[in-house]
């Protein structure tokens, strides 16, 4: 069975929604999803009942999140925080390193 069609929604989306079905058949579960880096972004958004975990690139941008606005703020709230190191300098604070 294909679900993938061109032009139709993305991969992720399709996960997605299936997820949300699983959660609507199976309301008194929770769910491990574990998948392959391609599936990363998942890991940030709000899936019902769900914990993502996949690879992540060594030198991935992460960051924090954004500072809360503040009263009398004008402008857009930031999106991003400070930016965090990357994963491959965390490895190099550990006594084994990254593999």
């Amino acid at each position: 069975m294909r679900l993938y069609r061109k032009g139709g929604p993305p991969h992720l989306d399709l996960v997605a929604q299936m997820v949300r079905r699983l959660a609507e058949l199976f309301p008194d579960r929770t769910f491990h999803l574990i998948a392959d880096g391609a599936y990363a972004p998942m890991a940030g958004w709000k899936l019902p009942r769900t914990e993502v975990t996949s690879r992540m690139r060594k030198d991935a941008a992460l960051y924090a999140l954004p500072p809360p606005k503040r009263a009398g703020q004008v402008g857009r709230p930031r999106k991003k925080g400070r930016r965090l190191p990357c994963p491959k300098t965390w490895a190099r604070r550990t006594k084994k390193g990254w593999k």
